[in-house]
This record gives C-alpha cells, sequence and structure tokens, in this order.
C-alpha cells in the first residue's frame, strides 16, 4: 500500500531551497539580483552608482521575498491595503440614546 506525506499546515509552503527559502521566494529573490548584475555588466554605470541601486533594488526584493507583516508576505499586504484604501465603504450612525 503507498503511503503519503501530509503536511501539517496547507498554508505554509515547503522550503525547497537550502531549507531557508520556497521556490516563490527564490525567484523573487532572485530577478533583483539579474537585473543588478545588468547594471553592473550591460548598462556600464559607474560603480559606486551601480553598487547604491544594486544595495537599494536588493533590499527592495529581500523585503519581497522575506517580510510578513501580520502573517501576509508584503505582497499580498500591500494587495489588501491598496483594496481597503480604494474600496467601497459603509459607515454606520449611532446614537447614543
Amino acid at each position: 500500500m503507498r503511503t503519503f506525506k501530509i503536511p501539517l499546515d496547507e498554508k505554509i509552503e515547503d522550503k525547497v531551497i537550502g531549507g531557508i527559502m520556497t521556490w516563490k521566494q527564490f525567484l523573487v529573490f532572485v530577478v533583483p539580483a539579474l537585473i543588478g548584475f545588468g547594471l553592473f555588466s550591460e548598462l556600464r554605470f559607474p560603480i559606486w552608482l551601480a553598487a547604491i541601486l544594486e544595495i537599494f533594488i536588493l533590499v527592495i526584493g529581500s523585503a519581497f521575498a522575506f517580510l510578513k507583516i501580520n502573517g501576509d508576505e508584503l505582497d499580498v499586504f500591500l494587495k489588501k491595503l491598496y483594496k481597503f484604501y480604494t474600496g467601497k465603504r459603509t459607515i454606520l450612525y449611532r446614537s447614543d440614546d
């Protein structure tokens, strides 16, 4: 009889890259690294400007890959925040009689 491994928590993704990263985190982190590589090699920015831009891009990429706010990843949190500020609101008035 075949046996299947059942995850304890379905909402947590498996960490498959070195036991510290999920595939999604890895891909979100690789894109800024490739952009930074392009700054150094293809676009021929001055080294000081490319280094500053590379650090800035990697910090933003790291935030999107690893930062969690209230249990949500940063991209999900920003989507919820945008939806909250742009969505319709119902204001109820209750008098204290």
